[in-house]
């Protein structure tokens, strides 16, 4: 149990867990899977080292590159990769619900979703939506998850704003987010 503990510890080791399981026949070097990531090296680092520990991870030196893949022997490895495709098709089927509400540039789960709580907005949308249409959903993902979600929509341009003047409101929400949509690469 406690290598499974370890195992879902960060975003960037979700992030990296996605990356290498869906590519289980490819080697990545460090700064190629910093730059798919969007993440900091350090980081990325890290979570690789921890991953190698676990056995879930081989690495393979090449000059002056490290090169890391998925070990396809380790014992929970198509347990992960089943929990990693389904959370992308998951995640596919609510993204292409979210684009039907309107215009929709920018998307995430927050607050309850994520475990954040340093906001109370589960869920933040950006663009221009169909109020009938986000009524109908939220009142379905209440249903879905057996809870209250509190929302926010804001038009683009508010979300830039309170972006550039580094709003705690939005900055609170975007420490930690599940994204949904992302047409501004947060």
């Amino acid at each position: 149990m406690k290598k499974l503990e370890q195992l879902f510890g960060s975003k960037t080791r979700v992030k990296l867990l996605s990356l290498l399981l869906l590519n289980p026949e490819r080697s990545f070097f460090v700064r190629e899977i910093t730059r798919r990531l969007n993440t900091r090296i350090n980081s990325v680092r890290r979570e690789l080292r921890i991953l190698q520990n676990l056995g879930l991870l081989k690495k393979k030196v090449e000059g002056r590159k490290i090169f890391y893949s998925v070990n396809k022997n380790f014992i929970f490895f198509n347990d992960l990769l089943g929990m990693v495709e389904k959370t992308a098709k998951s995640d596919d089927k609510l993204s292409e619900v979210v684009k039907k509400l309107g215009e929709v540039s920018f998307a995430c789960l927050s607050g309850a979703f994520t475990g954040n709580e340093n906001t109370k907005v589960d869920l933040l949308l950006v663009g221009t939506v169909s109020k009938n249409k986000l009524s109908k959903f939220v009142k379905d993902l209440e249903k879905d998850v057996s809870r209250e979600i509190n929302y926010t929509v804001l038009t683009n341009q508010e979300f830039s704003y309170r972006k550039k003047c580094k709003d705690r409101f939005l900055l609170n929400i975007l420490t930690n987010y599940s994204s949904i949509i992302n047409d501004f690469n947060e």
